[in-house]
């Protein structure tokens, strides 16, 4: 299922494919990985607070991939040139960083972030998500997903706290980061390795959690 970063070439005979990195202290991040017409790679993510990332595919990053194998290749191809134009007009969109996730457009036609409730914002694991429904395809079946699963709770309070001390002096209101604490026990966590997971056999159709929790788990016994 994963493949090496130095796998990906310009002549890899796909053009879609979700990718995860698991940094020195554990945690994962995922991020959408496309083709252009120039047969150039690039990598679009969304790493944290207003920082999303849109570049060409540096194989120094340690990205492990998954192909989008199931879908049918022009409609790879079409999602692909869908995410050339999304990966240009976000260049310098900014995107709030958050646990709370409604799922829902988070993106209008201009590709505008559009979600402006106290709180809510993006992972990396939803902003895919979110570029999934921009395009009309889900990538998952949100409503399986389970809520309150161990260790979400603080994982959802961690990464408030983190948002917190990193944004000092960026004009976020607090309310933004009491919300996610007040909202942590009942949270649907999508994790970077069931995201990732699910590129492998998504054929279209939204794909439940029941099918690719156990995909995920094989993938993080493939992960370095």
């Amino acid at each position: 299922m994963l493949h090496t970063p130095d796998s990906l070439t310009t002549d890899s005979d796909f053009s879609l494919a979700l990718a995860i990195q698991q940094n020195v202290l554990g945690s994962r991040h995922v991020a959408l990985t496309y083709k252009d017409d120039h047969k150039k790679w690039w990598v679009l993510h969304l790493g944290w607070y207003h920082e999303l990332h849109h570049k060409e595919w540096d194989q120094d990053d340690l990205f492990y991939w998954v192909a989008f194998e199931a879908l049918v290749p022009e409609l790879a191809e079409a999602l692909a040139d869908q995410a050339v134009l999304m990966g240009n007009r976000l260049a310098s969109a900014k995107v709030p960083y958050s646990i709370v996730y409604t799922p829902g457009p988070y993106f209008d036609e201009a590709m505008d972030y559009v979600r402006t409730s106290v709180g809510e914002g993006l992972t990396c694991s939803t902003f895919i998500l979110a570029v999934f429904h921009r395009f009309g395809m889900p990538l998952l079946d949100e409503s399986t997903w389970p809520r309150g699963r161990p260790g979400d709770a603080r994982w959802g309070l961690k990464l408030a706290r983190a948002i917190y001390r990193t944004t000092k002096g960026l004009g976020v209101p607090v309310r933004h980061f009491f919300e996610q604490i007040r909202q942590r026990w009942d949270l649907r966590r999508f994790r970077p390795e069931e995201v990732c997971a699910s590129a492998s056999i998504f054929s279209g159709g939204p794909l439940a959690f029941d099918v690719v929790e156990p995909l995920s788990k094989e993938l993080l016994k493939e992960l370095p």
